[in-house]
């Protein structure tokens, strides 16, 4: 074959690839989880977690809240960008974000937060 008939092959795999890729991706759902289930395997992994808000701290830039379930509790950090967020303790939420570990405890770092 000629290489101009190779690269437009490529080409045009490469661009199907691509929109398979971006097509999953949209459809990526991530499940619920509960508190309690959350462990060190989780580290560095997006999850999602409801309960309420049993403390939270404001402080310049960011949010700390303890959340609890019926199963247990866990820390969430949330970076405030522009927006003035007002979360108060008692209020359900639902926290998407991604398991870090501080100070030999896990935490959910908020990528996404919803009051319910």
């Amino acid at each position: 074959m000629e290489e101009k008939t190779l690269f437009n092959i490529s080409l045009i795999c490469a661009l199907i690839g691509i929109l398979i890729i971006l097509f999953i991706s949209e459809r990526k759902e991530i499940s619920d989880s509960n508190i309690s289930s959350i462990s060190k395997n989780h580290l560095d992994k997006e999850v999602k977690v409801k309960g309420y808000v049993t403390t939270s701290t404001n402080l310049p830039g960011i949010f700390i809240l303890d959340l609890q379930d019926n199963t247990g509790n866990i820390t969430v950090v949330i970076f405030k960008e522009d927006e003035n967020i007002d979360i108060k303790n008692g209020q359900v939420l639902e926290v998407t974000g991604i398991v870090k570990e501080y100070k030999n405890n896990l935490e959910v770092e908020a990528s996404s937060v919803k009051i319910l």
